[in-house]
């Protein structure tokens, strides 16, 4: 992968977040482009760590009990299973709603989405951190605010990139969700 394309994925990525099409034109949506895609995982790895320190900082009786060495190798563990278990199962439901040869152009905008993504939830969770529990309560609702949009532009990486139908982008937002809750219920078990 080179800058340009990165450049080209990320632009991508922001015009998706307006609710503009034209934004899968500067995906390089092929099977090298896919596999370019997950070069992001180097940027969505370190601010999801910096993420879950941020929350373990305000509710630090959920930090877990192993050892920093195992907390880590488990993170990265569920970090990158979890990724791909939510892409080889929006493979299938592309398959299932006829979608499937959508699914690269999918992939690409999803993973390259992961940088808008840290950019609008990485400062939510640290004015939550800021705020803490206890404070004005601006935290947890700038938090939850940003999440509810980020699961909008999750639908909107779905309407336009698999083409689907309303109904069926949902179902691709609920998958997210209820993948992310598993794995951190896992994660929790495993440390």
């Amino acid at each position: 992968m080179n800058p340009l394309e990165a450049a080209h994925g990320v632009f991508g990525a922001w015009r998706l977040l307006h609710f503009d099409r034209s934004g899968l034109s500067h995906f390089r949506a092929t099977p090298e482009g896919f596999w370019n895609s997950f070069w992001v995982a180097l940027i969505a790895l370190p601010a999801e760590a910096i993420m879950s320190l941020l929350v373990l900082s305000v509710v630090p009786e959920t930090a877990p009990e192993a050892s920093l060495g195992r907390v880590t190798l488990v993170f990265v563990f569920i970090f990158a299973v979890r990724w791909l278990a939510y892409l080889a199962t929006i493979a299938e439901l592309s398959e299932a709603i006829l979608r499937g040869e959508r699914f690269i152009t999918y992939a690409v905008a999803y993973n390259w989405s992961q940088v808008i993504r840290i950019v609008i939830l990485l400062p939510a969770v640290a004015i939550f951190a800021v705020d803490g529990t206890g404070g004005s309560g601006w935290g947890i609702a700038i938090f939850y605010a940003a999440q509810v949009g980020l699961w909008v532009y999750s639908w909107v990486i779905a309407r336009f990139a698999l083409d689907a139908p309303r109904g069926a982008a949902i179902l691709t937002v609920v998958i997210e969700i209820a993948i992310s809750g598993v794995f951190a219920l896992i994660f929790n078990a495993m440390v």
